[in-house]
């Protein structure tokens, strides 16, 4: 039998999810920067009309006004000075993602992929997909040195809204566990004031199968965890925090 794609796995535990938490209470919208087209979550609409779609996460056009006040520049120029505890759940969320992105620009800045996205498509152009697809390859490699072995950076799936609290959703199906990024970004949101959830969902391959044939699936458990577990990962201390967001790349001096 053709093993089940673990992006098609997601999908279906990210469906489930989010029947589950509708039906208790919970209104959500999907995290990342497709936040501005979305309509639903009247609560969120403060955030979502003025958020400009940059292509950055969560409402980054709201939180640079709101953090930057009489700065309308870009929030890197500000010398961010201390950590943001229990700030508002999104402006918490920007810098987290910034650290994440930051720290990603400060690597590879010692430690540059063999080849850049110009030279890639040169050669694509030059001597088709197969001589991109090698350069690729090369800089996946590289990429295994980046902490995390190069893995997806964190991101989480909702962003959910349950009696005047906001919440960072995360979904893990069977034996799926959260990555590398993902313990970083999660820990530091709760870190700073963020709630949490992982929801760990149970359910078989016949009821997967199901789910892709377009019929309603059942599960065997679902659980809901407001508090990481025990994780080897080490985190970035409020010091480290600061320094890697107030790393500025050469174009940015």
């Amino acid at each position: 039998m053709e093993k089940i794609k673990a992006w098609v796995i997601g999908e279906i535990g990210e469906y489930i999810a989010q029947k589950y938490l509708s039906s208790n209470g919970f209104q959500l919208v999907k995290y990342g920067k497709e936040m501005p087209r979305n309509t639903s979550g009247n609560h969120l609409k403060p955030y979502l009309t003025v958020c400009s779609d940059e292509g950055l996460d969560c409402a980054v056009g709201y939180a640079k006004s709101k953090y930057a006040k009489e700065t309308p520049k870009t929030i890197f120029k500000l010398n961010i000075n201390s950590p943001p505890y229990k700030k508002e759940f999104l402006i918490v969320n920007l810098l987290v993602n910034e650290y994440i992105q930051r720290y990603w620009w400060h690597f590879s800045e010692k430690n540059p992929l063999p080849h850049d996205w110009l030279k890639i498509t040169q050669a694509q152009k030059k001597h088709g997909n197969q001589a991109a697809e090698r350069l690729k390859n090369e800089n996946r490699e590289a990429l295994k040195k980046f902490p995390g072995s190069g893995a997806h950076p964190g991101r989480y799936d909702f962003i959910g809204f349950k009696s005047g609290e906001y919440y960072a959703i995360e979904v893990k199906v069977n034996k799926s566990k959260l990555n590398y990024w993902q313990v970083i970004r999660l820990s530091l949101l709760q870190r700073y004031g963020c709630n949490i959830i992982v929801i760990n969902i149970c359910i078989s391959k016949a009821q997967l199968l199901l789910a892709i044939a377009g019929k309603e699936p059942l599960i065997e458990s679902i659980k809901l965890n407001a508090e990481l577990r025990n994780s080897k990962i080490e985190l970035p201390s409020d010091e480290e925090f600061i320094k890697i967001l107030n790393y500025l790349m050469p174009h940015e001096k």
